[in-house]
């Protein structure tokens, strides 16, 4: 199981902040059916899964997205939230691998622009 990317980062305004989400794919790129199971036993007790396990079809993919709930309780700026882990197992339920998502939240205005700044003579 190959891993891309390594980090989930969700992003909430102050204005709409009780709820956050994010949608990362499993992608099989062998001929054969392969079952994945998402693991959140590391991640911060406010994360939930949504299609945390399945099938996915030889050379396909399938979506899960991660809930982030009572975000208006976290400090404003990026809060960590733990990790979740995917196990992925071959059509025969041989182990296949595992990858390691660390996820992490922005509470905060995210509208802020940094431009750099240029000078000329």
């Amino acid at each position: 199981l190959q891993q891309m990317p390594s980090e989930l980062r969700m992003v909430r305004s102050l204005q709409n902040s009780n709820f956050g989400s994010g949608a990362m794919a499993v992608v099989n790129a062998g001929d054969l059916p392969m079952n994945y199971t998402v693991n959140t036993n590391n991640a911060s007790s406010r994360v939930t899964v949504v299609n945390g396990s399945g099938q996915v079809p030889g050379n396909g993919s399938k979506t899960f997205t991660v809930e982030v709930r009572n975000v208006n309780t976290l400090n404003n700026g990026w809060n960590n939230l733990g990790t979740i882990s995917i196990q992925a197992t071959n059509s025969l339920g041989q182990p296949a691998g595992t990858a390691t998502i660390t996820l992490r939240i922005y509470r905060g205005n995210p509208h802020r622009t940094f431009l750099p700044i240029s000078t000329s003579n």
